[in-house]
């Protein structure tokens, strides 16, 4: 009887002992794993800021080749300037077409991060993915390749595409056009093309379907040289769609900048909807100042079906 009470306890002894060498060694493999998801977080978030930094220290470089103060002044200067001879633009951009010659303007919005060159390829593709140096980063500004923008003719709305950058670069600002505020603060876009300096009052801001198959579809990247209907239907479908009201008129013939950005959910999720804004070149010998008094927030603008359905409402200002 005693000799079983001893094997019971020894029996006993060793499972305890056997039951610690488990929970260490799986304590172990534990600390193992949390010390590589920790790196893995370090390398992760060293790539960023590499990818970033690189970002910003090409978008610098290209800042120093382009003065954006040559286009000051109560009314844009237009094609006044003569274009060089030898390369068929505007000498001011010399030194960026030198480096690329899909070189097409510079745009910014004075008070904002919103400062970078536009280029325009032979499609679509290429610049989602490649900055103005040719890097396989995240792409530059660039505008729609079916329009057309040269020393002869520009058309009636050029559809510039960029991304809003995590670090606030590119077209991020453009997603602040939601607020009435920041468009009283900010209602003028400079965009001086390779061939003249030009000033845009904005007429509208809205969120734009990506999916053509929904009912609120607007393909406002394919109105580029519009009919008299076809501009109609362009107007129509800003006015509705905008976050606020202006009083900038437009008329037939006016010319139209487009910018359009991802207005991403998060970084893993796919993006469902557009943040599109819309300005009216001014006209020669017009001032560029906008009376942003009278604008007035649109109550009854209309949301893309799948931000009614995340947000529950139609109408940010219901």
């Amino acid at each position: 009887m005693r000799e079983r009470k001893v094997n019971s306890k020894a029996t006993a002894a060793a499972q305890a002992e056997k039951t610690k060498k488990k929970r260490s060694k799986s304590q172990t493999v534990l600390l193992i794993l949390t010390v590589l998801c920790l790196l893995g977080a370090l390398v992760s978030g060293a790539l960023i800021l590499g990818k970033y930094w690189i970002i910003q220290s090409d978008q610098n470089k290209v800042k120093d080749l382009y003065n954006t103060e040559a286009s000051s002044g109560d009314a844009a200067p237009e094609t006044s300037d003569e274009l060089d001879p030898e390369t068929g633009i505007l000498s001011d951009f010399n030194a960026l077409y030198n480096i690329n010659e899909d070189v097409k303007g510079y745009l910014w919005v004075d008070g904002t991060k919103l400062s970078t060159v536009v280029v325009q390829g032979t499609d679509n593709e290429y610049y989602l993915r490649h900055n103005f140096y040719g890097k396989t980063i995240l792409g530059i500004p660039f505008i729609d390749y079916r329009a057309t923008l040269t020393a002869e003719k520009q058309s009636m709305n050029l559809t510039i595409y960029g991304h809003a950058a995590q670090d606030g670069s590119y077209f991020a600002p453009i997603k602040e056009y939601k607020s009435l505020d920041y468009y009283r603060a900010h209602p003028v876009i400079n965009f001086d093309t390779t061939y003249g300096r030009a000033k845009y009052k904005i007429i509208g801001a809205f969120m734009a379907e990506v999916r053509s198959d929904l009912p609120d579809y607007f393909n406002y990247h394919d109105y580029i040289d519009m009919t008299q209907e076809e501009y109609n239907t362009f107007l129509e479908e800003i006015d509705k769609r905008s976050y606020f009201n202006t009083t900038v008129d437009v008329q037939y013939g006016d010319e139209f900048i487009t910018l359009s950005t991802c207005e991403t959910l998060t970084s893993e999720k796919p993006t469902p909807y557009r943040m599109v804004v819309v300005a009216r070149k001014v006209r020669p010998g017009e001032s560029y100042a906008v009376d942003t008094s009278s604008a007035t927030a649109n109550t009854d603008m209309i949301m893309p079906e799948v931000w009614v359905e995340q947000n529950g409402k139609a109408n940010p200002y219901a």
